[in-house]
């Protein structure tokens, strides 16, 4: 893998996206893998898709999209995506699509850890570049999200999983800390729940132990999320004053059933469209999950 460099602070974000690409291709290790903007980054094993920036103005998206990069090609080169769907039917066969959600998700933070990581033990370059956007990023979004009450705990400690994971590798060679902060509620379910098992991520290069401690991660965040599963009903109550029904929202079908509905259109007063889904589907919706 070539460390080609372009200056991400000068090189505006539409700009960019070429020379990205051009540097993605140098970097596939005789891989043919192809990259697509979109509005996400992701990837396949195969294709690499990466958010299209070209509306935007701040340097920040270029070093942004220059780390979208740099991970989802390590995925290609270092995550056995075969051997990732296959765990992951084997895991998650008689799971609620909540549970099925959380164990990918508890699977991608502890990959994202061992793959960037990977990418950066080669690279120096790539290293340093990880490591001031990740800085960046922290204080510009990720720790205003640690502090936002409408997003759950679990997406929380997911979250935290990563960033302290990568911490502790980059802590490791003499590097800053990322400045990275919890709320001292979700600091202390932190040191309960997953200190250990990040502690343990951070020192593995191996993907099956990986699959082990995402399957430990899970069992125990299961636990949090049915501690504090609501005993109301997932619309979260109702009545005259309750808020004007909005799109988005959950809504149970018929009085005393099990059958709930996600609101996908309003058409007027009282009438609205609906997308139909499990009791379980409507409380993973609410969480976030």
């Amino acid at each position: 893998m070539s460390t080609t460099h372009f200056d991400a602070d000068t090189l505006s974000p539409g700009v960019a996206m070429t020379p990205v690409r051009q540097v993605a291709a140098m970097h596939s290790r005789g891989k043919n893998i192809e990259i697509k903007f979109g509005s996400e980054c992701k990837t396949d094993g195969r294709t690499v898709w990466l958010p299209d920036i070209s509306d935007k103005v701040d340097p920040f998206f270029t070093k942004m999209l220059l780390h979208g990069m740099y991970h989802e090609v390590s995925h290609v080169h270092n995550s056995d995506f075969k051997k990732l769907r296959s765990w992951m039917r084997k895991k998650r066969q008689g799971f609620t699509l909540a549970d099925k959600k959380v164990l990918h998700s508890c699977g991608n933070a502890l990959e994202d850890v061992r793959i960037e990581a990977i990418v950066c033990d080669e690279y120096p370059g790539i290293n340093l570049r990880m490591h001031e956007f990740t800085s960046g990023f922290i204080e510009r979004a990720i720790n205003q999200r640690m502090l936002d009450p409408n997003v759950s705990i679990i997406k929380k400690l997911l979250d935290a999983c990563y960033v302290r994971g990568r911490e502790l590798q980059y802590l490791a060679q003499g590097k800053e800390s990322f400045g990275f902060t919890l709320s001292d509620d979700a600091e202390a379910l932190y040191k309960t729940i997953c200190e250990d098992i990040v502690l343990k991520t951070s020192k593995t290069r191996s993907q099956v132990t990986i699959f082990k401690l995402a399957e430990e991660l899970f069992g125990r965040l299961k636990h949090l999320a049915e501690e504090a599963e609501p005993e109301e009903d997932p619309q979260g109550g109702g009545g005259e004053e309750s808020q004007p029904l909005q799109v988005d929202n959950v809504v149970r079908l018929k009085s005393g059933s099990d059958k709930y509905g996600i609101v996908t259109k309003i058409l007027g007063n009282k009438e609205f469209e609906v997308r139909e889904v499990s009791k379980e589907e409507a409380k993973a919706h609410l969480k976030g999950a």
